[in-house]
């Protein structure tokens, strides 16, 4: 390895400029090749690289994790305003099973499968989620007024006021809360 030489010249208010002049030096490199530091690093760039590699993998499955959780909402609020239109022209009974369907639609979407009780498996309906056993084990709580609506309606309750389902359907966006647009 060899410096070259180098010239400066600095300018002073005299109107001549200085000059000053390196001479070349050679360097010469006496010690063995070390290729540990070399290797240190590559590792550390592998370390990091894979790093990043596993971090883009789990925010990628958790965006479409949430994607999957908004369309449910989505497809649960949407069930939601479709039973507050028919609350004054359906039957109340099967309109209290409907909205029961959604509420386990519901439960089995914030819970997943395993915390509704049942099989995790990827064939699970939202039917066979069993809401009372939810509420007896604390993880629905404050529904206890709705469940009763459910059972009411399920074992051959009688016709109802349209403005009692709508209180009935008031309390259920509350308590899954769910907001209208």
């Amino acid at each position: 390895l060899n410096i070259p030489a180098m010239r400066f010249e600095i300018p002073t208010q005299v109107g001549t400029p200085i000059s000053m002049k390196s001479e070349s030096v050679p360097v010469h490199v006496n010690a063995p090749f070390n290729p540990l530091p070399l290797v240190a690093g590559a590792a550390v760039g592998v370390c990091v690289v894979a790093a990043a590699l596993w971090r883009l993998r789990r925010r990628r499955a958790l965006a479409a994790k949430n994607a999957a959780h908004a369309a449910v909402a989505n497809d649960i609020r949407d069930k939601m305003l479709v039973l507050k239109q028919r609350v004054n022209t359906a039957d109340s009974r099967e309109w209290l099973l409907e909205l029961e369907g959604v509420c386990k639609e519901y439960a089995l979407d914030r819970f997943g499968a395993a915390g509704c009780g049942l099989a995790d498996a990827a064939d699970v309906s939202s039917a066979s989620v069993n809401l009372e056993e939810l509420q007896k084990s604390g993880k629905l709580e404050g529904w206890e007024s709705l469940l009763e609506e459910f059972a009411h309606a399920r074992y051959g309750g009688g016709k109802r006021d349209a403005f009692e389902n709508k209180e009935t359907w008031k309390g259920a966006m509350k308590l899954m809360g769910v907001e209208e647009e």
